[in-house]
This record gives structure tokens, sequence and C-alpha cells, in this order.
């Protein structure tokens, strides 16, 4: 009985600790087990985040000007993460720009890509959008911002600091338009006509 208690305790310690970090599916076709990393759902991240300082970024535009998130205090913050050739990214890039224009210096915004900054000097080279365009945004801080939650995905952060509304890749897939989708929310929010909660 000892000898078999001895074999099995390493058996079960090791199911554990695999599972804690792994979810499993079976594949029907041949029964094999297949181990996928784990990924927390959706709605546990943003809860995570909701409601906490804003991670702090110091990180290069486009056009070599610095940026940290500190200095932006008293003013509304946008982040917008975005991929190349995704249409609700692209989709949403026109409503920063309204934003920019409408709301002037109360509001800064950063649509964060992954692409090269000389990929993104040729997109913008003869466009003035009026918000900050950031590159490789894997390496400047972007995971610090719930890469989890797929692109595009959009963050709010108020006067103080603080994250008050995030909008994941999901709720932008189930939208026909991206950009009435965040002119709508930012509006509601910067008008002070409710406070808009997850």
């Amino acid at each position: 009985m000892l000898f078999f208690l001895r074999k099995l305790i390493p058996a079960i310690l090791l199911f554990i600790s695999v599972s804690a970090f792994s979810q499993f599916e079976m594949a029907d076709s041949s029964n094999r087990v297949i181990i996928k990393p784990f990924s927390p759902p959706v709605g546990a991240v943003i809860q995570d985040m909701l409601y906490t300082q804003a991670k702090v970024f110091l990180a290069p535009d486009i056009f070599e000007k610095n940026h940290n998130l500190l200095n932006y205090r008293g003013k509304s913050v946008l982040l917008y993460f975005i991929k190349k050739d995704c249409y609700n990214c692209e989709n949403g890039l026109e409503a920063l720009k309204e934003l920019k224009k409408h709301y002037g210096n109360r509001i800064e915004i950063f649509a964060f890509s992954n692409e090269s900054k000389n990929s993104l000097l040729k997109a913008y080279k003869h466009l003035n959008p009026g918000y900050n365009v950031m590159f490789n945004s894997k390496i400047f801080g972007e995971m610090m911002y719930a890469g989890s939650l797929g692109y595009p995905r959009l963050f709010y952060i108020n006067k103080e600091g603080y994250t008050t509304k995030i909008i994941p890749e999901e709720t932008f897939d189930q939208t026909s338009n991206t950009k009435d989708l965040i002119l709508k929310t930012i509006q509601e929010i910067e008008e002070g006509r409710k406070e808009i909660h997850n």
C-alpha cells in the first residue's frame, strides 16, 4: 500500500500543477488531450483594472516626441490599441480624430500600434490625425494594458489618472460600427450625462 501511495502522490501533484496553469480540451477526432495556456475571462481582467491607477508608460510617438502618462494628469486620456489589417481598428481611428477635434486640449489620445515607426510614418506622413500615433507598442508597455483583451481595445483614463472605462475586442465585435460606439461612449462620459460602467 505504501509503495502504491509513493507512486500516486507525484502523479497527483503533477496533475494539479499542470491544471493550475492550463485548461484542457478533448479533441473529438483522436481523443488526444490538448493543453492550452490559461487565459482569464475578459470580465475578470476588466474588473481587475477598473477604478485603479492607470499603468504609467514612457514612450515615443512616430515623430519622436516622448510621452509620459503622468504629464497628462488633469486631462482625460484615451488609449486605443490596434493591429494591422483589422477593420474595427481602422474604423475606430476616425472616432479618435473627431473626438480630438471636438474636445481639443481637454483630452489626450494615443493610438498604439505594434507596427514599426517607418511603416506608420509612411501611412501618416501626409495626415494630421490630431492624436498621438505610437509604434512598437509591445515594447512600449502594451502588455500592461491587458493584451488578452484583443484588438481593438480602448481604455479611458480620467483626469485623476484612474481607468474608468475599458472596451475589449469582444464588445467591438458585437457592433457594426466601431466609430459610433467610441464616439457615443466617450461623449457620454465627457459631457457628464452619466459615468459608464461595465
